[in-house]
């Protein structure tokens, strides 16, 4: 949010909803975004209860970026041309959000 307010929301996801595709893409929006103060305001997190949901999420990213013209780098994390990482874990335990912001806990 441009307007420096810190939004928080609580989202009760149901299935088959499309949900995983939306945060993606909101996610890349993100770190896509020149308005924040520090470089790491970018960077994004995916943990979920899986390594196989966390990837989901990084798949939608990858075909968002495609579609938009955004160069991807990395293997497991992706770095974006503005230097924004995105992890991916199936690790619930919340360790990577102490690295990176933004999590997405799905």
């Amino acid at each position: 949010m441009s307007s420096g307010i810190t939004a928080n929301r609580m989202i009760l996801k149901s299935r088959q909803i499309g949900a995983t595709w939306y945060f993606a893409r909101e996610a890349l929006l993100d770190a896509l975004r020149d308005d924040v103060k520090y470089p790491y305001q970018r960077n994004q997190i995916f943990l979920s209860a899986s390594r196989r949901q966390a990837h989901q999420f990084k798949g939608f990213i990858q075909q968002a970026a495609l579609e938009v013209d955004v160069e991807l780098k990395g293997g497991d994390k992706i770095i974006l041309s503005n230097g924004a990482r995105a992890a991916f874990s199936g690790d619930v335990s919340g360790d990577g959000a102490i690295l990176y912001g933004q999590p997405e806990i799905r």
